[in-house]
Order: structure tokens, then sequence, then C-alpha cells
């Protein structure tokens, strides 16, 4: 038979609760012990520290917090090496890129960007967890809630690592993006380096053509320059990252780490669209347009159409080109016999270009294979960007491009060589959010018309 309590119900139900509690209560203290130990706090300390709380009639989750937050202060502070060690500073140095370089590998493995490493602690850790291990590591107190460690990580007091990691993260995802990007540009152009912002000069170095011939005992001659050459500048180039409080609550890592593999890709495409705008915009060089039927470097008409006969008139008119041409007529003559090395085609012509380049015989006017041997077969690497289909009358208009590393092209400059795009973290704190800049410092000029050619195909 069941007693009433004064509360109106039943002895039983009075134990039901306790025993309910007590065991939520437990639960609640296993939780908290666990994030001190991972924390740093001793496996047998943080049980001593559970048993005696699961005794204790109070039942103060709250003060087993505070004490769990002494313990693990304590603890780290226990392991700091003594002062007369003089590696401390180099220890400290290494625990933290340990630590921050292993939450960005499993981010990235996450999302699938590298490979994941099984024995990673932060295997599947969400970014409000990792949040919280940064808090740990910089003494704020474990076991808050996801809008709590938010609210701290946002904090402009609050000092973390938290920044440190995703900019790490945001940094390894934008380089991969900007290897990943699909461009050809560097293929046909040379890349240069520049110190500063300033316009720079490059000589035109097919002004030495020829030697002048010394007679026995004469002096030799100095070779004049001229004001002819191209003029290089760097230029900056950039947007911005934000990744808020929102994306950290809910977990997004996808998007915080897709957003600069985007950025990456967009850095390198940026450049792609200068070098393009060269060919497609035909702009002024040295007093006259790049591409110009006077240089000898542009074709017109149904004869530039890119066929057998085409092919012929552009090879013949690109590789009989002499220094003269070049020059506009400023130096004596002289032949620079430059071959071409690529077949730049829209991507409309692809397939037709590479057939010319694999077919063993040419077409005859009917279009069917005559049996004349296709002496341009394998001759030249063929190459396609959809930019030129897009351009004003690109869908017919290819070129031919000299080596860039025998012949001056276009050149793509960047500051002291650096092509990659970097990531940087700005402090604003004007939101609830941590922004990075992405910048990327390059410049893009044409050296020479001689090894281009243009072909219009109509």
């Amino acid at each position: 038979m069941t007693t009433p309590n004064e509360g109106g119900g039943t002895a039983s139900d009075a134990v039901a609760k306790a025993r309910k509690a007590g065991a939520k209560y437990a639960a609640d203290v296993a939780q908290a012990a666990a994030k001190a130990v991972e924390a740093g706090l001793p496996q047998a300390e943080a049980d001593k520290m559970v048993a005696a709380a699961l005794e204790d009639d109070a039942q103060d989750l709250i003060a087993f917090q505070a004490k769990l937050f002494e313990a693990v202060a304590a603890a780290a502070k226990a392991s700091e090496p003594a002062p007369s060690q003089t590696p401390s500073a180099q220890v400290t140095v290494d625990a933290r890129d340990k630590f921050v370089n292993g939450i960005a590998q499993a981010v990235l493995a996450t999302i699938g960007i590298g490979q994941r490493d099984p024995g990673n602690e932060f295997n599947g850790a969400t970014l409000s967890r990792i949040a919280e291990h940064c808090l740990v590591r910089a003494g704020v107190r474990p076991g808050m809630s996801k809008s709590a460690i938010a609210a701290q990580i946002f904090n402009s007091h609050t000092r973390t690592d938290f920044p440190l990691v995703l900019e790490n993260i945001a940094s390894k995802s934008l380089l991969k993006g900007y290897d990943e990007a699909p461009e050809i540009f560097d293929r046909f152009t040379r890349r240069g380096s520049l110190p500063d912002y300033k316009e720079a000069a490059r000589i035109d170095m097919s002004v030495f053509a020829n030697l002048d011939r010394v007679e026995e005992g004469a002096e030799y001659t100095y070779a004049t320059l001229g004001e002819r050459g191209a003029r290089v500048q760097l230029a900056k180039y950039g947007r911005m990252i934000q990744i808020t409080e929102e994306m950290v609550i809910n977990d997004d890592q996808n998007a915080f780490a897709s957003i600069p593999r985007k950025m990456g890709s967009a850095s390198r495409r940026t450049i792609g669209n200068l070098v393009f705008a060269i060919l497609t915009g035909n702009p002024t060089f040295n007093g006259a347009a790049l591409f110009h039927s006077t240089r000898q470097n542009l074709l017109t008409g149904a004869g530039s159409a890119l066929a057998d006969a085409g092919l012929t008139a552009a090879w013949t008119a690109f590789t009989t080109r002499t220094d003269a041409q070049t020059a506009g007529g400023s130096v004596a003559e002289a032949v620079l016999n430059i071959e071409p090395k690529y077949l730049l085609v829209p991507r409309a012509l692809d397939t037709q270009a590479r057939r010319l380049m694999s077919a063993e015989s040419v077409n005859n006017s009917a279009g069917a294979l005559s049996g004349t041997p296709n002496t341009w077969r394998n001759r030249f690497e063929v190459m396609s960007d959809a930019r030129l289909d897009r351009a004003g009358g690109g869908a017919t208009r290819w070129f031919f491009l000299g080596d860039p590393d025998i012949y001056d092209t276009i050149e793509v400059s960047y500051l002291d060589g650096n092509a990659n795009p970097t990531l940087t973290r700005v402090e604003l704190y004007k939101t609830d959010s941590i922004d990075f800049k992405v910048k990327q410092i390059a410049g893009v000029a044409p050296l020479d018309f001689a090894a281009m050619q243009r072909n219009e195909g109509a």
C-alpha cells in the first residue's frame, strides 16, 4: 500500500522523481568531465572528481563545472616547462600549430579537400565544438550553449585561436581553388616579376636579330635599343569573405570552406580574363593595333578560315616575318624564322582543329579525304577557350602563338613573382562575423607582336 506525501503524490512517485533527477545529474556530470578531459585534465583526476560529485547531496552542477575549470587550468599550468627550460616558447608554438593544423586538416577532409587522418581527434567536430576547444584553450569555462560560444567567439575582447583556425582553413581552400581552376593562359604567356606597383619597361629583344661583322683590329659597335618595347604594371584585385555567427551555429562547414575555394578559382580566372582581353580586344601597342595587316600578323577574309589553305597562309605570314616588319622598318631587315607552337581556337572550332592536327590526309573541296598527305598532322598544340566564342566575331577567329620560353608574347607579372592570391584576416568588429580579404596582385601586357598571329576566319 502506497502512502500519500505532503505534495499530494505517493512515496513511490517521490522516489522515482529523485532517481530521475539523480540520473540526469550523473549524465551532466559525466559530460562535463569528458569535455574537461578533452581540454587537458588527466582522466584519473576527472574520475575522482566525478565520484565526489555523485556523492554530494547538493548535486550542484554549476559548482562542479567551476571546479573542473579550475582543475583544467591547474593541469595546464602544471604541464608548462620550468622557466629554466629554454625550449618552452618553441613547445608552446608547436602545440598551437599542431592544434590549428589538426582542425584545418579535419575540416578540409570533411568537405573533400585532402585526405582524412583516422587518428585526428577533430574528425567530425562541428564548428561550435571547434570554437569551444579554442575558448577552453583561452581559459574560458567549458560547457556553454552554442549561442554562448558564438557570442564569446565574436566578442572583440575574447582572444582565441578560432580566427587563426578559420584563416588556416580558408587559405588552404583558396589555394586549392586557384590551382584547380581550368585555365590555359600560362601555357602561352611568360611569367614575370615586379618589385612594386610602378610601371616598368620590357626591352624588345628582337632588335638584336643580327650581329655586325668586326674587322681585324676594329672596335665593336654598340647596339641601339631604340624606343621599342613594352610597358608592364601591376594592379590589385580582391574581394571580402565573411564567416558569420549563423554559419558557426548552423555548422555550415561546406559553405565556409567552399567560398574561399571559389574565390581562388575566381582569382585565377581574373588573370585569364586579362590575358584574353588582349587577344580579343586588340589594344594599341607601340603606336598601332597589336594585330594589324601592316605588321603581317592579321589575316582576314575567307582565305583566313581554319582549313588547310588558311593554315598555309597564316603559317607563311608567321614564319617569314622579318625584323624590319616587327620594328616598323626602323632597323635593317633580318629574317626571324619564328615558328608557331600553339593553335588557339574558340570552343566552336576545337573539334575541327583537332581533326586537322590528327587526320592523315586533307579534305578536297567536297569535304572528302583526298589522299593528299596532311602536312599539319601533329604540327601544333591545340588549345581552346570559351572566351574566344563570346567575343565579337570570335566564333571563327583563331590564333597562332609562339613558344613564350623562346619568343616574346604576353607577360603575366606578379609582385615579387608570387602568383598565388593571399588571404588576410580583417578585424572590423562591426558585425557578428570574422572577415577575410582575398587579394590578387598581377599585371598583364603584350611584349611583342612578332610571335602572335590573329586570323579572323571570315
